[in-house]
C-alpha cells in the first residue's frame, strides 16, 4: 500500500511538472509568434537600388531625423524623438528583416540610407547615430554631406571596439527561449533586478525607477533586444566590422553634436572626446553621472539639447 501511494504521489510530480513545461513553452511560442506580427506590423520592407531594407516611419512633422540604431537592434529602438519629429528609422542588415547582404560594412549601410532617401523622395536629414549605429551614421555624414543637415553622435562608437562585454558575447549566442526566460525570470523579482539586468550604477537604476515613464521605456528597450535570434546576423557583422573599425573623422563637415555618459562602460566617453576633436562644426555635451542608458535616467536633459541643436541647425 505504501508503494502505491509513493508511486501515486510520484506520478502526480511528474504530471505537474509536466503541464508546467509545456505551459511555458506554449507561452513562449505565442508571445514569440505575436511579437513577431506586432514586429512586421509597425515596418516596411522597401526595395532600393542597393537591397532590401525595413524601416519605420513615425509619420511626424518637422525636421525628419534619420535615426541609426545600436547593437543589437533594430528599427524599433527609437525612444521619445518619434513623437516630436518625423523619424525614419531603419533595421541595419542583418537586423530583423533587413538581409545582411544589403550591405555589411559602415560605408555600405551608409549607402542603403541613401538608397533608402532617395526612395523616399527625402533630400535633407538629421542623422542620428546610437551606439554601434555610429559608424554607419558617421560615414553617412561624411559621404552625403548634402543631405546631412547635422549629425547627432549619441554614446556613438567612433572607433575599433575591440572586447566585447561578457553580456555582448551572450547575445551572440543566446537562443530565443533563454533570453526570454531570462527577461521573464528579471521581471519577476521586481522593478530593480530587471532595471539592473542592463544598468549596473545605482543612482541611475534609481533614476530610472522613480519616474514611472523612463522604466516603461527601459522595459521596452530591453525587449527589443528579443527574438534575438532575428538581429544576431547583425550584431556578429557588427562585431567583425568594428574590431578594426577606422573612420575619417576629420572629413565630417555637417553641424555635430556628440552626447555622452561620463560613467558610460559600454562605449567609453573618449570615443565622444576623439570626434569632436577632429570634426571643426561640433561639440560636447556630457552627461554627468550617465551610462548607456542615459536616455531613460536623464531623458529630460538630453531632450532639452537634443531640441536646442536642432533648432540652431
Amino acid at each position: 500500500m505504501l508503494v502505491k501511494k509513493i508511486y501515486i504521489y510520484i506520478k502526480y510530480i511528474f504530471l505537474f511538472f509536466f503541464i508546467t513545461l509545456l505551459s511555458v513553452f506554449i507561452f513562449f511560442q505565442l508571445e514569440r509568434y505575436l511579437t513577431i506580427l506586432e514586429l512586421e506590423k509597425n515596418s516596411q520592407i522597401l526595395d532600393t537600388r542597393l537591397g532590401q531594407i525595413e524601416y519605420s516611419d513615425s509619420l511626424g512633422e518637422g525636421p525628419v531625423i534619420l535615426h541609426i540604431h545600436g547593437s543589437p537592434g533594430g528599427y524599433d529602438q527609437v525612444f521619445g524623438i518619434d513623437k516630436k519629429y518625423k523619424v525614419i528609422s531603419p533595421s541595419r542588415p542583418g537586423y530583423l528583416r533587413t538581409p545582411i547582404t544589403s550591405g555589411k560594412t559602415p560605408v555600405e549601410q551608409a549607402d542603403l540610407y541613401k538608397a533608402l532617401l532617395e526612395e523616399l523622395d527625402i533630400d535633407s536629414v538629421i542623422v542620428w547615430g546610437t551606439s554601434g549605429g555610429g559608424p554607419s551614421a558617421i560615414e553617412f555624414a561624411i559621404k552625403y554631406p548634402e543631405t546631412t543637415r547635422g549629425l547627432i553622435s549619441f554614446e556613438a562608437l567612433t572607433g575599433a571596439w575591440l572586447e566585447a562585454k561578457e553580456i555582448d558575447k551572450y547575445f551572440l549566442t543566446a537562443s530565443d527561449f533563454s533570453l526570454w526566460f531570462s527577461l521573464k525570470l528579471s521581471g519577476l523579482f521586481g522593478k530593480r533586478n530587471l532595471v539592473s539586468f542592463v544598468v549596473p550604477d545605482a543612482s541611475n537604476q534609481n533614476l530610472i525607477l522613480s519616474d514611472e515613464v523612463s522604466f516603461k521605456e527601459l522595459k521596452k528597450l530591453i525587449w527589443t533586444i528579443w527574438p534575438i535570434t532575428m538581429r544576431q546576423a547583425g550584431f556578429s557583422n557588427d562585431a567583425e566590422m568594428f574590431f578594426d573599425l577606422n573612420l575619417d573623422l576629420q572629413k565630417i563637415s555637417s553641424p555635430t553634436i556628440a552626447i555622452h555618459g561620463t560613467k558610460d562602460i559600454n562605449v567609453d566617453i573618449s570615443h565622444s572626446i576623439k570626434l569632436t576633436e577632429v570634426v571643426k562644426n561640433s561639440k560636447l555635451h556630457r552627461i554627468i553621472g550617465a551610462d548607456h542608458y542615459m536616455s531613460f535616467s536623464h531623458r529630460n536633459e538630453i531632450s532639452e539639447v537634443v531640441e536646442e541643436f536642432i533648432e540652431n541647425l
